[in-house]
């Protein structure tokens, strides 16, 4: 298990609109890390309160953003603006590569199936 923590950003508002909104942090949070782009499972608390996580790292098929993507999907958790604040977050497996789709639709069934793959995980007691 490896623990992060980071000053959430402003991000594309991409998450947002296809309805997975997410935490964006510089890339810089994993210096350090051996994480490689990807889904990962990952589990935050926030106000004394566990919630289970999705973290995505990289952008598959972009050349543009050169230093990268990182993404933290709370499952759960109310819809609120988080910019500024600090958040620690515990990555504890890594659940796939990142794919290009082509269809959004098929991006947004992959999604679907991470959040149920999250949902399903047996986190190890802390």
């Amino acid at each position: 298990m490896i623990t992060l923590t980071g000053k959430v950003i402003p991000g594309e508002q991409i998450g947002e609109r296809q309805g997975y909104p997410t935490a964006n942090f510089r890339k810089h949070i994993l210096r350090g890390t051996d994480l490689s782009d990807g889904v990962y499972i990952a589990r935050t608390t926030i106000n004394k309160r566990q919630y289970r996580a999705l973290l995505v790292i990289g952008v598959p098929g972009k050349r543009v953003q050169r230093q990268g993507k990182v993404e933290l999907y709370i499952l759960s958790y109310p819809r609120q603006v988080m910019y500024g604040k600090h958040i620690t977050f515990s990555v504890y497996k890594k659940l796939r590569p990142l794919y290009t789709y082509i269809r959004e639709r098929d991006l947004l069934a992959r999604i679907k199936k991470d959040v149920q793959a999250a949902r399903a995980y047996q986190y190890p007691a802390d």
